[in-house]
C-alpha cells in the first residue's frame, strides 16, 4: 500500500480513499474457542471447549456441560447451548465509561429458575425465583456483617461489590445453613433492610444468637440450590459471581485477533488485543505504524466504535483512525474508517481476518 518508510507518512491518507467494502468472516473468538456463522438471526457462536474458562467456571455446578455460547449483539443479550434441553443459561449486557457489564443473569434447570440483576457497578439489584420469592436492594442499604479476608481479598469485580452478600452466605453456612434458623417473623432486620415477597419476610434467632440473619438469605439458598444442590450458599454465590466475570471478559475478548483491511492492490493488517485495536501494519511494505494510544469507545447494541492515534514509524506524522462499524446478522462487520490528521478522509469499511 505504502512505498517505503519515508512515503508512508503521505501515502497513508491517500490510501484510505482507495479502501473499499472489505468482508469479515468469524473464525476465532475470545482468544480460546472458534466462532461459527451465525446460525440463528443476529447471533454469533463460540464453542466451548473443555479447556475454555467458561467451561472451566461451570464444573461442578448443575450448569456444567455447555456446548456453545450465542451472542446476540443487536440485544446485547448471550444464552449458552446444551446438549439436553432441560437446562438453560442466558442474559444481557451493557458497554458503557468503558466497561462490559453483565446487567442480567438467568438460569433455568427442570421448573425452578432464577434471575439476578446487576446495576452499572455490578452490584446485585435484584434477586427473583421461579417460586416467587425476591430481593431487591435497598436505596439505602445499612451495612452487613463484614466478609472474610479472602472474599475482600478477591479481584472478581462481582465479588468487590456485594461483599454484604457474600458476609451473609458466609454466616449461614458457618452455623449449619438455614435449617439452624427458625422461621420467624424478622423483617429481614440485623444489618440489612432487604425485602422479601412471597411469603417469606426473614430468619429467626439462632438458639438465643441475638443476630439476625437478612432475608436476603432465603432468596439466596433458593437460588444456590438450583444452582449447585447441597453446596451450601457461599460456594455457589462465588461461582456465579466468577461465570459472570468470565461472561463478561468473554464479550470483550471475542475481537481479538489480526484483520487484513484490503482492496484489490493492497493490503493493512490490524491487529485487536483485549478488545483494542493494538496493532497497525502495511502488509506489502512490512511498515508498521506506532500506535500513540488506542481505546475501545463504543459497543452499543451491534455498533462498535474504535479510536487509534498512530503515527508511521520515525515521522512525526499523527493520524487519528475511527473505526465506526456494526456487527451485522450475516457476520460481517462493516461501516466508515474516519482518518484525521493533515487532511481528514473516511471511506466504506469491513475487516477480514487474516
Amino acid at each position: 500500500m505504502f512505498g517505503t518508510r519515508h512515503r508512508l507518512a503521505y501515502r497513508l491518507q491517500c490510501a484510505l480513499c482507495a479502501l473499499l467494502v472489505l468482508n469479515l468472516n468469524w473464525v476465532n473468538g475470545c482468544g480460546q474457542g472458534t466462532l461459527g456463522l451465525p446460525t440463528t438471526a443476529g447471533a454469533f457462536q463460540i464453542r466451548l471447549s473443555d479447556s475454555h474458562p467458561v467451561t472451566q467456571a461451570l464444573r461442578g455446578s448443575a450448569f456444567q456441560g455447555a456446548v456453545l455460547m450465542e451472542v446476540y449483539p443487536q440485544a446485547q443479550g448471550f444464552r449458552l447451548i446444551y446438549p439436553d434441553g432441560d437446562r438453560q443459561v442466558s442474559g444481557a449486557y451493557s458497554y458503557s465509561d468503558g466497561e462490559f457489564v453483565i446487567t442480567q443473569f438467568t438460569f433455568k434447570k427442570g421448573a425452578e429458575s432464577a434471575t439476578i440483576t446487576f446495576d452499572a457497578s455490578r452490584q446485585v439489584s435484584t434477586i427473583t425465583t421461579s417460586g416467587g420469592q425476591s430481593w431487591t436492594r435497598p436505596v439505602e442499604p445499612a451495612s452487613l456483617r463484614k466478609a472474610s479476608a479472602a472474599a475482600v481479598q478477591s479481584s472478581n469485580p462481582y465479588v468487590l461489590a456485594n461483599l454484604d452478600l457474600v458476609a451473609v452466605a458466609e454466616e449461614v453456612d458457618q452455623n449449619g445453613g438455614l435449617a439452624a434458623y427458625p422461621s420467624g417473623n424478622t423483617g429481614g432486620t440485623g444489618g440489612s433492610s432487604s425485602s422479601t415477597t412471597g411469603g417469606v419476610t426473614g430468619i429467626g434467632y439462632k438458639n438465643g444468637n441475638q443476630e439476625v440473619i437478612p432475608s436476603v438469605a432465603v432468596v439466596l439458598a433458593l437460588v444456590t440450590a438450583i444452582w449447585a444442590p447441597l453446596a451450601g450458599l457461599l460456594g455457589p454465590l462465588l461461582t456465579i459471581f466468577s461465570v459472570a466475570s468470565i461472561l463478561e471478559t468473554t464479550m470483550v475478548l471475542r475481537f481479538d485477533g489480526t484483520w487484513r483491511a484490503n482492496n484489490a492492490t493492497s493490503n493493512m493488517l490490524v491487529t485487536i488485543s483485549g478488545g483494542k485495536i493494538t496493532k497497525l501494519v502495511d502488509e506489502s511494505s512490512q511498515q508498521e505504524l506506532e500506535v500513540l494510544s488506542t481505546r475501545l469507545d463504543t459497543i452499543s447494541g451491534n455498533r462498535v466504535v474504535w479510536t487509534v492515534l498512530a503515527k508511521v514509524l520515525g515521522q512525526s506524522t499523527e493520524v487519528e483512525f475511527t473505526f465506526d462499524v456494526q456487527e451485522l446478522a450475516d457476520g460481517t462487520l462493516e461501516g466508515t474508517l474516519t482518518a484525521l490528521g493533515n487532511t481528514f478522509a473516511r471511506v466504506a469499511v469491513t475487516m477480514s481476518r487474516a
